[in-house]
């Protein structure tokens, strides 16, 4: 939304060219909805520009609702809802920027050894990692 050409609008742009399999839940469509409430008034975003999200979401992924509360994160329980989301999704990803999200896979966060254990087969990376494991990916199938 902010940036479409840089890391998150490319990620965006492989589920769109169905490179990727994007899942989302109502709970994260409306998440994506608030996000102009969240965003500092600098960055311009209208109520218009999150529904138009969205729309472009709902259109390229999969839904699944309602989606069982299997995991409640330890330090950010409004987190859970995107682990619960790739457990029902049989995820093997989540693609993410938020800090608490990302702290599941540091082995350096002791709060986080339940979560590596009980789901060891979910990696969380950051749109930049993503997007760099999708070009060693074609670089590797004489894609590039």
């Amino acid at each position: 939304m902010l940036n479409p050409a840089g890391p998150a609008g490319r990620c965006v742009e492989l589920a769109r060219t169905g490179r990727v399999k994007l899942f989302v839940s109502e709970f994260i469509l409306e998440e994506i909805s608030e996000l102009h409430l969240k965003l500092p008034a600098r960055a311009a975003i209208t109520a218009e520009d999150t529904e138009d999200l969205v729309q472009v979401v709902r259109s390229i992924a999969t839904v699944l609702d309602p989606v069982p509360a299997v995991y409640i994160h330890p330090i950010d329980p409004d987190d859970s809802p995107y682990i619960d989301l790739a457990i029902a999704a049989s995820a093997e990803l989540i693609v993410s920027r938020d800090k608490h999200l990302l702290g599941l896979v540091d082995t350096a966060k002791p709060w986080a050894d339940e979560f590596r254990t009980r789901f060891s087969d979910i990696r969380v990376l950051t749109p930049d990692q993503f997007l760099a494991e999708q070009r060693i990916a074609l670089e590797g199938s004489g894609g590039l």
